[in-house]
């Protein structure tokens, strides 16, 4: 290596990192994006677009919600009538009762 290295090496830093600078501050934004301006009436009809998405997608989930509930109340009923008097085997009889084994 010559004994002009370091300082080109220095030099070509310098002139990349005032390059990058130099690029960044022509090329950023100077105003942040807005968005263009509409009428008042194209603002309402824009919020009433809105809010009718928005009820459909309330409606739907309601709906859903509903169809849950009434999944669980079916099975809470299943449930109930499976565990009912008659089909729960009675516990008085000698064959039904629990023997404790020792360990």
């Amino acid at each position: 290596m010559g004994p002009n290295v370091i300082p080109v090496a220095f030099f070509a830093s310098i002139a990349w990192i005032a390059w990058a600078a130099a690029y960044a501050w022509t090329h950023r934004p100077s105003q942040p994006q807005r968005e263009p301006e509409f009428d008042a009436l194209t603002r309402a009809n824009r919020l009433e677009e809105r809010l009718e998405r928005i009820e459909q997608s309330m409606q739907a989930m309601a709906v859903e919600i509903e169809r849950l509930g009434e999944g669980q109340r079916f099975t809470t009923k299943l449930l109930t009538e499976r565990t009912a008097p008659g089909l729960v085997a009675p516990r008085e009889r000698e064959e039904y009762r629990r023997a404790d084994t020792p360990h």
